[in-house]
């Protein structure tokens, strides 16, 4: 559980710090990510979990277009592309 408490607190911190001013939806995702259990294992599972990572690798599987606007649409993709976006996280870097 603490492992998940740090993941929450980094997510809080970079939507605050990072997001809040400059984007909308990235401060609204990683915000949301934050405060959902399902989300948060997802990424706690990832060797690197860096929120800008995470959010890329989002927009890379699904374009901008696709990009999911809030946390159910974001959970609704990890379900259907998790697989893709934990590829993307295991071998990408910001």
């Amino acid at each position: 559980m603490r492992e998940l408490d740090a993941v929450r607190r980094q997510y809080r911190e970079f939507a605050d710090t990072e997001c809040r001013g400059y984007s909308d939806l990235y401060y609204r995702l990683a915000r949301g990510a934050a405060e959902d259990e399902t989300i948060m294992r997802f990424i706690a599972d990832r060797p690197v979990r860096q929120p800008n990572l995470f959010l890329a690798a989002i927009h890379s599987v699904t374009g901008t277009a696709g990009m999911p606007s809030t946390v159910a649409a974001l959970k609704a993709l990890l379900e259907q592309r998790g697989a893709d976006v934990a590829a993307l996280m295991a071998t990408r870097r910001t």
